[in-house]
């Protein structure tokens, strides 16, 4: 079900329009007898990411804004 759900919304889209995307997803997935949860949404909205850091051969980190080069951990 959710294979078709995304592909019927996402073939043929472009990835640059996520904002669209999104709001088209969040549109279908409303009075499904499946709904959606945000997991799901997510795991889109980080596809389209990598799709256009890919396309841009840029890391998304840098498309997000880069305020870091390095990330503390824990000690």
């Amino acid at each position: 079900m959710v294979n078709t759900f995304f592909r019927k919304v996402l073939v043929g889209q472009d990835p640059f329009n996520r904002e669209r995307i999104w709001q088209d997803l969040n549109h279908w997935q409303r009075g499904s007898a499946h709904q959606l949860t945000e997991r799901a949404l997510s795991f889109v909205e980080q596809a389209l990411w990598d799709l256009i850091g890919r396309s841009l051969r840029m890391p998304v980190y840098k498309l997000l804004g880069g305020y870091r080069d390095t990330v503390p951990g824990l000690r």
